[in-house]
C-alpha cells in the first residue's frame, strides 16, 4: 500500500507542470519535445493564459549585465547555470534575480526563462522566490519569469546559442497549482512553518537556560574534571542558543518556502547552519575522549 502511495507521488510531481517551451525556429531545431516550464508566483503576469511567442536570445555572458534595449528589445531570454555563477564575466555572484528581472523588463525583453542543470526538481519549486520584503514588487511588470526543466541545458542549450538570430520559441507558461497547494496547503505548514519552529525555538530556549545555569555554576569554582564538563555543556549551549533560534525563525519564514524572506538570505540557512554542529559535535567528541582517558587511567 505504502509502495503504491509513492509511485502514485512521484507519477504526480513528474507531470505537475502542464505548461511547456518549444521551438519553433529555425527548421533544424524544430522536433516534436516540449520543456516543461512554471512561472514565477512575485514577477510579471505569473501563470498567463495567453503564450509568448517570438525571437529568443541565449545570454550567459556579461552581455546580460548590460541588457542593452536594442540587444533585448521583444526577445524572449534564456539563462543557465553560467549567470548564477558569476561565469563567463557574467553578473550572478552579485546581481539577485529581481535585479536582472528589472533590468530585462526595463530593457524591453518579453520573458525570461531560468533554466539550470544541476536542480534536480520539476520546474514549479521556485515558484515562490522572490528577491524582497515586497511579495508583489514586481507584480505588476509586463515580463514573464519562468523556471524550465534542466534538460534544455548541456548541448541543446549551446545549440541554441550558436543559432543566434534565427531562434525562436514559443512560451507557455503555468501557474502551477500543484505545487501551490502543497506549499499553502495545511500539511506543508503545520509541519515546516509551525511545528518545526517551534521545536527549534524550544530547544534554544533550553539552551540558553542552560547557558545561564552552567555559567552561574562555573562561577562557584569547581575544579577538576566537573568543571571541564560544565565549560563544554557552557560552549555547546552558547553555540546552540542562537543558532536554533536562527533556524527556527528561518523554517517560520518560509525557509521551505514559500519563502517570506529574501533569497540571499535563505541561501545563507539552507544548509540549517551544519558548520555550528560540526563544531559542537568536535568538542563534545574531544571532551568525551579525553574523559574516557581519565577514567581509564584510573582502572575504570
Amino acid at each position: 500500500m505504502r509502495g503504491a502511495t509513492a509511485l502514485a507521488a512521484a507519477a504526480l510531481l513528474v507531470n505537475i507542470v502542464p505548461a511547456k517551451l518549444t521551438v519553433t525556429a529555425p527548421s533544424t531545431l524544430v522536433t516534436s519535445r516540449a520543456y516543461e516550464t512554471a512561472s514565477y508566483a512575485y514577477y510579471g503576469p505569473a501563470g498567463a493564459a495567453a503564450a509568448v511567442q517570438g525571437p529568443a536570445l541565449v545570454i550567459n555572458d556579461a552581455a546580460l549585465c548590460a541588457a542593452e534595449r536594442t540587444v533585448v528589445q521583444g526577445k524572449i531570454i534564456l539563462i543557465g547555470a553560467d549567470w548564477l555563477r558569476g561565469g563567463q564575466g557574467g553578473c550572478g555572484v552579485t546581481d539577485s534575480l529581481g535585479k536582472l528581472y528589472a533590468r530585462l523588463d526595463a530593457a524591453g525583453a518579453i520573458a525570461l526563462v531560468y533554466s539550470d542543470s544541476w536542480f534536480i526538481f520539476p520546474p514549479g519549486s521556485l515558484v515562490y522566490n522572490y528577491e524582497t520584503w515586497d511579495h508583489c514588487r514586481y507584480c505588476e511588470s509586463s515580463m514573464v519569469l519562468v523556471q524550465a526543466e534542466r534538460a534544455i541545458m548541456g548541448a541543446t542549450f549551446q545549440q541554441w546559442k550558436e543559432a543566434g538570430a534565427e531562434l525562436e520559441v514559443k512560451l507557455e507558461p503555468s501557474s502551477t497549482h500543484v505545487y501551490r497547494d502543497l506549499f499553502d496547503g495545511p500539511v506543508w505548514t503545520g509541519i515546516f512553518r509551525i511545528l518545526l519552529p517551534m521545536l527549534a525555538f524550544w530547544t534554544s530556549l533550553e539552551a540558553a537556560h542552560e547557558v545561564w545555569y552552567q555559567r552561574s555554576q562555573l562561577q562557584l569554582g569547581v575544579g577538576g574534571l566537573q568543571r571541564d564538563g560544565r565549560l563544554i555543556a557552557f560552549i555547546v549551549c552558547s553555540v546552540v542558543a542562537p543558532t536554533l533560534f536562527i533556524i527556527g525563525l528561518a523554517l517560520a519564514l518560509g525557509l521551505f518556502g514559500p519563502l517570506a524572506i529574501p533569497c540571499w538570505l535563505a541561501n545563507s540557512v539552507y544548509g540549517l547552519l551544519n558548520g555550528c554542529s560540526i563544531f559542537t559535535t568536535l568538542l563534545v567528541g574531544l571532551y568525551l575522549r579525553e574523559e574516557s582517558r581519565v577514567y581509564n587511567g584510573h582502572g575504570l
